[in-house]
């Protein structure tokens, strides 16, 4: 439940909620997820809000941890279909790319340790990403020169190699590499 500041209105909204970042009203947007949100991410063209957690239904459809939802209503948007097995704790977008990390054994059916790659568009894996972590991925950034994803959390190692509690995975393979550029 959301109240006013001056306590006279209760609006309820499940777990998620939208407010206009200029007057602070809250707007009707209201995807309304079954279980928690972990996570949130804007598309590109700022259209849809990916979110991540632990839900199976957001915005009127069937989600399994993540989805995309339209902006402008909180509709799930049935052209992206993407499902993890356990709570999608992050996300990050780049380029074309979804990144998702959490609890997860896999992603759309495939075998993904705890951080995966989904297509931005459709949710489909990306084929030929392996990334993996041997724990939980809590967080998620783009490395500022866009070739890997920088990944934080509660592992020794992520795809094969010793990388304690932070470490980078590459966009294109989900190889372990290094976190500064000159290492590479």
């Amino acid at each position: 439940r959301l109240t006013s500041p001056d306590d006279t209105t209760t609006v309820t909204r499940n777990r998620l909620a939208a407010f206009d970042a200029v007057t602070g009203d809250l707007l009707p947007w209201d995807p309304a997820p079954n279980s928690e949100v972990r996570t949130l991410a804007s598309s590109a063209d700022g259209s849809a809000v990916y979110v991540g957690g632990a839900f199976t239904e957001i915005g009127g459809g069937r989600a399994d941890g993540i989805a995309a939802v339209r902006m402008t209503d909180g509709r799930n948007l049935s052209s992206f279909r993407a499902s993890a097995n356990c709570t999608v704790m992050a996300m990050q977008l780049i380029g074309e790319t979804l990144f998702v990390g959490g609890c997860f054994t896999s992603v759309n059916g495939r075998w993904q340790e705890r951080v995966g790659a989904v297509s931005a568009s459709t949710g489909a894996s990306v084929p030929g990403w392996d990334g993996s972590s041997d724990d939980v991925v809590y967080a998620l950034a783009a490395h500022p020169d866009g070739t890997s994803v920088i990944v934080g959390g509660r592992f020794l190692t992520l795809s094969g190699q010793s990388r304690d509690y932070i470490g980078a995975l590459d966009v294109t393979t989900g190889a372990a590499t290094s976190i500064c550029p000159a290492a590479r």
